[in-house]
């Protein structure tokens, strides 16, 4: 009997799942996990807080005492779950000054967006310190977040077993904070990594944890595993990175290259159908995916047609991708320092593979005379437009950092792309 419950459940489940119509709602429950997982840990400079209130953003943080005699030349810093929230507080109860000015931030935010906020204060902020001390490098995290040194842990940090592979799985330390659920303010934790790379003489910081969950379709389970791009604990469209596999992770399993990523309104392929990622709830809980039907899609992952761009060059004439030619996409901008750390392989690219049919794109995030003026001292003799004048690019191709580059084949499918957060 225990036999025939399992086969009819299994049964069940299994019609279900391919009972879905084109249209349909799936709602995958994720689960949370401690680092980064399948994803490539990506992290920030740790930076000291403002000491003086000459100093830009002295109000925004949070005033820490409690440190040992010995250790009071250590810097103070602080990491945030959600400086979104952070920054709400402080302009709206005008504790930063001159706070009419940060108002902006919020003014093309949604209500939808807006009501992911609110004006009480939220501790969203953990403070930690860090420096050497006698040639022994200290941390000291205040894990129970009472702004107070004084009780927490002195962890001594062994630098020189911190390398490139530490930066990519890095230890994780968690500390006390607080979150605002759209009804109350709760209590959480926050998970992070601290790394200082004796290689590159800087230390990072940032969040790190993932989510995971599957659903099954047509006998076929998709492994679904989420990351808010390791920005603090809150999980939005705009930071959401997607990965789908036929299989669970396993700790200590090669990365998962971010141009294997997808993102919000991107598309899950599966055997009868396709699954466009839709929702994603702010604590990372729930996944909604829309059921879609099998088609050629255009889209900027690997393997898919690209978008099309229509726009006009920089010097007036009439521009759109068209298929013949391998074309190398670039979206730049001349105040950008990895954009310009580029060019020399650009330029070399197109010298060896002109005559071969490469053909570059560069799509400028600038000012129009100061991409005009970067061009008359710089050989950089191919298609150029202004992002302001290239359509639907810059969202078609879901551009959000610089520089970001996509090699198209013949057919217009992407072959490769270089991303930046």
């Amino acid at each position: 009997m225990r036999h025939t419950i399992t086969f009819l459940l299994v049964y069940l489940i299994a019609f279900n799942a391919s009972a879905q119509n084109i249209g349909d709602t799936i709602t995958v429950k994720l689960q949370r996990h401690v680092g980064p997982g399948p994803f490539s840990q990506g992290m920030s400079t740790f930076k000291a807080n403002p000491t003086s209130e000459s100093q830009p953003f002295f109000a925004l943080h949070e005033k820490t005492s409690g440190l040992p005699i010995e250790y009071t030349e250590l810097s103070v810093g602080s990491l945030s779950s959600d400086f979104r929230q952070m920054a709400y507080y402080a302009v709206k109860n005008e504790v930063l000054d001159s706070a009419e000015n940060f108002n902006k931030w919020f003014s093309k935010e949604s209500p939808e967006e807006l009501a992911q906020l609110t004006t009480d204060y939220v501790d969203t902020e953990v403070s930690m310190a860090y420096g050497k001390v006698n040639s022994e490098h200290i941390l000291i995290i205040d894990k129970n977040n009472n702004e107070d040194f004084s009780d927490d842990e002195v962890i001594s940090l062994d630098i020189d077993k911190y390398g490139f592979e530490e930066f990519q799985n890095p230890p994780i330390y968690s500390a006390l904070i607080e979150r605002y659920n759209k009804k109350a303010i709760i209590k959480d934790s926050i998970y992070f990594a601290f790394v200082p790379l004796k290689q590159m003489g800087k230390v990072y910081m940032s969040s790190s944890e993932y989510r995971s969950g599957a659903f099954t379709m047509n006998g076929r389970k998709h492994h679904i595993f989420v990351n808010n791009s390791f920005y603090g604990i809150q999980y939005t469209p705009a930071t959401l990175k997607v990965l789908s596999s036929n299989e669970p992770y396993n700790k200590g399993e090669p990365k998962v290259s971010k141009d294997d990523q997808i993102s919000f309104n991107d598309f899950i392929f599966g055997d009868e159908f396709d699954f466009q990622i839709v929702g994603i709830d702010l604590e990372g809980n729930h996944l909604k995916l829309l059921v879609s039907d099998k088609k050629e899609r255009k889209g900027t992952s690997v393997g898919q047609t690209a978008p099309d761009i229509v726009g006009v060059q920089l010097d007036g004439t009439p521009f759109k991708t068209q298929l013949g030619n391998t074309v190398l996409l670039d979206f730049w901008g001349t105040w950008c320092g990895p954009c310009i750390g580029e060019i020399p392989f650009l330029q070399d690219a197109y010298k060896v593979f002109k005559s071969e049919g490469l053909e570059i794109v560069s799509i400028a995030n600038d000012k129009k005379e100061t991409v005009e003026k970067f061009l008359t001292k710089n050989d950089m003799p191919w298609k150029h437009l202004m992002e302001s004048e290239a359509g639907t690019a810059k969202s078609d191709f879901r551009i959000r950092g610089y520089p970001t580059t996509f090699l198209l084949d013949k057919e217009m499918k992407v072959v490769e792309k270089q991303t930046r957060k």
